[in-house]
């Protein structure tokens, strides 16, 4: 069974789209046009298994953008005991609500016809957005850039209603 780590992130312009960490075995052999190729066959096969999924037709690529982008990377299991690290293959999607979902087809087999098991799927958008940021609760925020939407409140309202 192939393992999935799947990680929320916004898809607005300023962050990154949600992303599903897809783990691949460390001890086969990788070269670029096979990790293009199976890509590629990935990226096209959640699409179309999603637009099922939420009863769209799948052959029309305007009603069926699911996944942002598919990348590699390489990182340490972090269930049960591993030495070493494995490659995974991220996949960013476009929006977090698909997530449960994406979660529900990759245990079920419906993608590519293998069973995956999904990883950090229970972690809500909030806080994976915190980690990924590493934000935490009551902590500072610094911004170079500010920008307040109107109404702002006066200095001088001293009372502490901010409305």
């Amino acid at each position: 069974m192939e393992s999935i780590l799947i990680v929320m992130s916004s898809t607005r312009e300023t962050s990154r789209p949600t992303k599903v960490i897809k783990s691949i075995s460390s001890s086969s052999v990788l070269t670029l046009t096979a990790v293009d190729a199976y890509i590629h066959k990935l990226h096209v096969s959640i699409d179309r298994s999603m637009a099922v999924a939420y009863r769209r037709n799948p052959h029309d690529p305007k009603n069926s953008p699911y996944v942002a982008r598919i990348t590699l990377c390489k990182g340490v299991p972090m269930y049960g005991f591993h030495i070493g690290w494995r490659f995974y293959l991220k996949i960013y999607m476009l929006n977090p609500a698909y997530m449960q979902r994406l979660a529900d087809i990759l245990r079920d087999g419906s993608i590519m016809g293998r069973p995956m098991q999904p990883y950090e799927v229970h972690i809500p958008y909030l806080l994976q957005f915190m980690a990924d940021y590493g934000l935490y609760g009551c902590g500072w925020v610094e911004c170079q850039t500010v920008t307040f939407r109107n109404p702002v409140p006066d200095e001088d309202d001293d009372d502490g209603n901010l409305a």
